[in-house]
């Protein structure tokens, strides 16, 4: 893990995100213009190794709701099956959000549904250079919210920036509001790979 990454989480875990809106003026003007009502539930950002220098993070903590969010890597290993576990069992109300690989999601849903959580979210993103393709995963309790994230990662263009930075903006504040996508059109490379995002609610 290079310096930078290694600088982005260690900030996402022990302090606020607007540290981190505050170096990308275009993210804090977006995280500025938000007026509507968002997530204040405690909230968990679980992400892959390839997604902690991506635009998600910087998308968080964009969001108005970066306040009440910490970030962790994702992984297989036991510590972090267990601390999950417990975290999701714990009866406290908060969010577990995230941008994985599909391993690793698999592992997070399935622990979400066995503690009793509610997915609101699963989509599979498989992403290039030259094509992207987002697959939102039928499920109950479809909302404006996720219907309306679905149709801008749909449209998104490659051209715009980075398509992470709109999902993460959009799974942190869990509200639809008009236009985010316009917000983060900026010239930082996209993403690209295959990955799974996810909104889960304890």
């Amino acid at each position: 893990m290079n310096t930078d990454r290694r600088s982005l989480l260690k900030a996402m875990t022990l302090g606020s995100l607007a540290t981190i809106a505050a170096g990308h003026s275009g993210f804090a003007l977006a995280r500025s213009a938000a007026t509507t009502s968002v997530s204040t539930v405690p909230t968990l950002a679980l992400v892959g190794a390839a997604v902690a220098d991506s635009g998600f993070l910087r998308g968080i903590a964009a969001s108005p709701a970066a306040s009440v969010v910490r970030a962790k890597h994702a992984g297989l290993g036991v510590d972090f099956i267990l601390e999950l576990e417990q975290r999701l069992q714990s009866g406290q109300s908060q969010r577990v959000i995230g941008l994985t690989d599909d391993a690793s999601a698999t592992l997070i849903v399935d622990l979400a549904r066995s503690a009793g959580a509610r997915v609101h979210w699963v989509s599979l993103h498989n992403v290039s250079a030259e094509s992207a393709r987002h697959h939102l995963v039928p499920g109950p309790g479809g909302t404006a919210t996720t219907a309306q994230l679905q149709r801008e990662l749909d449209a998104f263009e490659a051209a715009q920036g980075d398509w992470s930075a709109l999902l993460g903006y959009r799974l942190a504040a869990w509200t639809a509001t008009a236009d985010a996508a316009s917000r983060f059109a900026t010239r930082t490379p996209a993403l690209t790979g295959q990955f799974v995002s996810f909104s889960i609610e304890a």
